[in-house]
């Protein structure tokens, strides 16, 4: 299963190689305003967006052994557009290894102003088959106030009731105001997997996080629902869709 981490930070005109500071993320140590995995992972996918944003790398002691890699294509917004350009590395995964710093670097060398440059990382195991059961799409809601280039959570209205058992999430999809990423808190587990955001759902997201295409995201049971986490780039009240893909697991 995966997690999915961001590092945000302003960048001047002209810059290169800025140092993009990690997002503050209660399931992850940050020293030196990075990310430290607290084991071996891998980096599954990664996603670069800033609207004159020229190129994106990440360096660890781990990938500077052989060369510290840089991240294309990126996607020159301020937001989410139709299919984000994420970069993925399923089947080509690079090992992040536990106790490392992980560094973003970017830069600005197209724009005449400062701009926010974000960064999202998909990490953890290599994702596995989630199965050829039948998927359910599920539309929720979500009303979250929600704060500048940063995470903050609040609950998910399912619009029907579900039977009872659990649940595979098997695919996502967020949409909402000023939405740049969402993912989700799922009882009982440490991770928390999620997704590029689009500003509605006539937007089109990668197919690689829909119907089982990125493995299992993880398992819920109708008594114990996720909540969800949002990304903005904009403070203030933010209310939408999120799209989940089901598979009925039968009753607990």
């Amino acid at each position: 299963m995966h997690m999915l981490i961001a590092y945000s930070e302003t960048v001047a005109a002209g810059d290169v190689d800025n140092d993009i500071t990690a997002v503050s993320d209660p399931q992850l140590t940050q020293q030196n305003s990075h990310h430290l995995p607290n084991r071996d992972v891998l980096l599954l996918a990664a996603y670069g967006l800033g609207a004159n944003m020229t190129t994106v790398r990440l360096e660890t002691p781990k990938l500077r052994e052989m060369l510290n890699p840089n991240i294309r294509p990126l996607d020159r917004a301020a937001n989410p557009p139709d299919e984000p350009n994420v970069a993925f590395f399923l089947g080509y995964e690079l090992t992040l290894r536990g106790g490392e710093e992980v560094v973003v670097k970017a830069s600005n060398n197209l724009g005449a102003a400062t701009e926010q440059a974000t960064i999202l990382l998909w990490i953890g195991d290599r994702p596995a088959p989630a199965g050829n059961a039948p998927v359910y799409t599920l539309r929720c809601t979500y009303s979250i106030t929600g704060v500048a280039n940063g995470w903050a959570s609040g609950n998910l209205t399912f619009t029907q009731t579900l039977p009872s058992g659990m649940y595979d999430v098997v695919g996502m999809g967020v949409f909402g105001t000023n939405m740049v990423a969402g993912r989700l808190i799922l009882p009982g587990y440490a991770h928390r997997p999620g997704v590029p955001g689009g500003a509605n759902a006539g937007l089109n997201m990668r197919p690689n996080f829909r119907m089982g295409n990125f493995g299992l995201f993880g398992t819920f049971t109708n008594v114990a629902l996720p909540q969800l986490e949002i990304f903005t780039s904009a403070a203030g009240a933010s209310s939408g869709d999120c799209y989940l893909d089901l598979i009925y697991r039968g009753r607990t």
